[in-house]
């Protein structure tokens, strides 16, 4: 069993599609198949200048305030000095491309998946977390959108929300035998 958030959810993911394993689900909680970037054309604009600079950062300004309502967390954030802004602009523009390959191809995953989606995420896209949700051909599937969630979907003030939820499917795949299904 797995259970990943944001960008550990794209990584998951794309270790469960690329290779297989003998897991039983996954557990994705805001999975950041796409990065919401405010500028317009910012994607193309950083592909450009990525190809005629080469690697260069670029800065989040993603802010604690932005991704929970959990005052302890907000501060836990911005306080860090573990957290970074500089986000090197290629591993940036492979997010953004192995995110795509695996929510077009997430039919290919054949675990059950249960789908975290905050409801109200100010840093990724909701729709490719549909697309990649309404692709997964295992029965054995969920998806719930927590409504006021911001990003942090497992940090949230009220994350029992999401925890009781993902109690409840860890709980019926481990009372079942382990399936492979569709292989």
């Amino acid at each position: 069993m797995v259970v990943a958030q944001s960008v550990g959810a794209v990584l998951a993911s794309t270790w469960v599609h690329d290779y297989a394993p003998t897991i039983r689900g996954l557990v994705l909680a805001s999975p950041a198949f796409k990065v919401k970037l405010y500028v317009p054309f910012a994607r193309s604009g950083l592909a450009l200048m990525h190809r005629l600079r080469g690697l260069f950062f670029v800065n989040s300004y993603v802010k604690g305030k932005y991704l929970t309502h959990d005052p302890a967390r907000v501060a836990s954030f911005n306080q860090d000095p573990l957290v970074t802004r500089p986000i090197a602009v290629n591993i940036l523009l492979d997010l953004y491309k192995t995110a795509e390959r695996i929510v077009s191809d997430a039919s290919a995953i054949t675990l059950p998946v249960q789908m975290l989606v905050s409801g109200e995420d100010y840093v990724v896209h909701r729709q490719p977390q549909i697309d990649f949700y309404q692709r997964l051909r295992n029965p054995l599937k969920e998806i719930h959108i927590l409504p006021g969630f911001y990003h942090d979907t497992l940090g949230e003030k009220e994350r029992h929300l999401a925890f009781d939820k993902m109690r409840v499917f860890i709980d019926t795949l481990y009372a079942l035998p382990p399936q492979r299904f569709g292989l």
